[in-house]
């Protein structure tokens, strides 16, 4: 009954926002998504360090879901932002891009490199603790510039 609530609610926001701000519904949808995206990647992260687990099938769904939807939809958009060359946030959606780009091809190697070691019983997040904090530190970096990027376009019509 409580994920029927969250569910509405998020669909009302992204409806509330579709309409009010003039942004494309893919956009709107893309960025809720990416937010669950995160928390799974920090879900994953999470349980590998501190109980030892790799949860693989999460992270095969997260890496695919953003291969075929984000990716693909930034991939797609590129070209409808960069067109704007008078706008400022061209630079910024260039840099969110690039950045966006990296972590993805980082998490792929990223995952793929922690789910052997994991399946090898060796804790690949606490062995590796300062790798695995400057990636969360950039993965995190990266979702933040896709919403300011957002805000900026959307909210602000910088």
């Amino acid at each position: 009954m409580e994920s029927n609530k969250v569910l509405i609610v998020i669909c009302s926001t992204i409806l509330y926002y579709y309409y009010t701000m003039n942004a494309p519904l893919l956009s709107t949808v893309s960025l809720v998504t990416e937010l669950i995206i995160t928390f799974s990647i920090f879900y994953i992260f999470y349980k590998g360090y501190v109980k030892g687990i790799f949860h693989s099938k999460l992270a095969l769904v997260t890496i695919l879901y953003e291969l075929i939807f984000n990716i693909s939809y930034m991939a797609t958009r590129t070209p409808q932002v960069t067109q704007k060359t008078e706008s400022v946030a061209t630079p910024f959606a260039i840099f969110h891009g690039i950045l966006s780009l990296t972590m993805f091809v980082l998490l792929i190697i990223f995952l793929l490199v922690a789910w052997t070691r994991y399946k090898k019983e060796i804790n690949f997040f606490k062995n590796h603790k300062l790798l695995t904090i400057l990636f969360l530190i950039f993965w995190t970096a990266s979702v933040t510039s896709g919403i300011a990027f957002y805000v900026m376009r959307y909210v602000l019509h910088i």
